[in-house]
């Protein structure tokens, strides 16, 4: 477990877990919609995408009834299955992308639309996890790639395969 500063809040802390209804979220697409409508107007990386949605699987299981399956891999914990939700979210008019370009490189980022931010208030969603989700958000949408992996690597040793991001 990573060392907490106790005046600077991380996501990798333990959480004290509330009660929580465990139907209210059936379907994981609707877990990674909850975490792009944390911070309104934010668009999210992959890379932020999956990490966030290992954090909130992490530490708070219990708000959805089908984990995803995250395995160790070189960027630090991963799950294929983020994509094709993803995927499902824009098709279904919830979610949106965009295109940038940094240098030769093209990267996606990822929102909620307007229709997304209507769905999510269906949930009833515990104000404790509630607020871990958009304290992950406001963790993540600073940092670049190195940083953030390398923080969630070091945290779980276990999920990261390359030796470039662990302490040891």
């Amino acid at each position: 477990m990573i060392e907490i500063n106790e005046n600077e809040w991380t996501p990798i802390a333990d959480l004290d877990k509330g009660l929580i209804d465990r139907s209210i979220i059936t379907k994981r697409e609707d877990v990674a919609l909850l975490f792009l409508t944390a911070l309104p107007g934010s668009f999210y990386t992959t890379t932020q995408l999956q990490k966030a949605l290992f954090l909130i699987s992490k530490n708070i299981p219990e708000i959805c009834t089908i984990p995803y399956n995250f395995v160790a891999a070189d960027y630090g914990p991963s799950d294929y299955s983020i994509s094709q939700d993803l995927d499902k979210l824009i098709e279904s008019g919830v979610a949106t992308w965009v295109s940038t370009h940094a240098g030769y490189a093209r990267h996606l980022k990822y929102t909620a639309t307007y229709d997304g931010y209507k769905f999510v208030d269906i949930y009833k969603i515990n104000a404790k996890h509630k607020d871990y989700i958009y304290r992950v958000a406001k963790w993540i949408l600073p940092m670049d790639m190195i940083r953030l992996v390398g923080a969630i690597v070091r945290a779980y040793p276990e999920y990261g395969t390359s030796m470039i991001f662990r302490k040891d």
